[in-house]
């Protein structure tokens, strides 16, 4: 993931730094004002689940986004292959291990749905990035 600090920068960077975004990102091209209104306000708060309105549920995918940064897991996540392993199910994977271990530890309250669900959400970000994902969660 790419962040601009735009207040570092000149706008010539800026924009090539949010036109990077949005070829990382799969997002279409636009307008400079467009880009800036779109993704700008969602540079800086990666990890920050605060727009979801649900208290368990933002719990939850606080804690796994919490987890997965503390493993190490993104590159896992984006690779992993959801059509021949579940998470719940996966056979012993050094990398989904460092995983559950942290899950575990900041929220140990997970039945298999939870947690197949916040994994699933944590693997949508690993693959698509976190301005795609909170663009499709923020959408009226």
């Amino acid at each position: 993931m790419i962040f601009v600090d735009s207040n570092k920068m000149t706008s010539a960077e800026s924009l090539r730094q949010i036109g990077a975004i949005c070829v990382q990102n799969n997002l279409p091209g636009g307008s400079p004002s467009w880009l800036a209104k779109k993704i700008g306000k969602y540079l800086d708060d990666r990890g920050d689940f605060s727009f979801i309105k649900c208290d368990t549920s933002r719990c939850i995918l606080e804690n796994g986004f919490r987890a997965v940064c503390e493993a190490n897991g993104w590159a896992f996540l984006k690779t992993f292959d959801a059509q021949d392993k579940k998470f719940a199910f996966s056979p012993q994977l050094k990398e989904l291990d460092k995983i559950n271990f942290a899950i575990v530890k900041y929220y140990p309250d997970h039945c298999e749905l939870t947690y197949a669900w916040t994994m699933r959400q944590m693997q949508f970000i690993a693959q698509n990035g976190w301005i795609e994902y909170k663009t499709r969660m923020t959408e009226e």
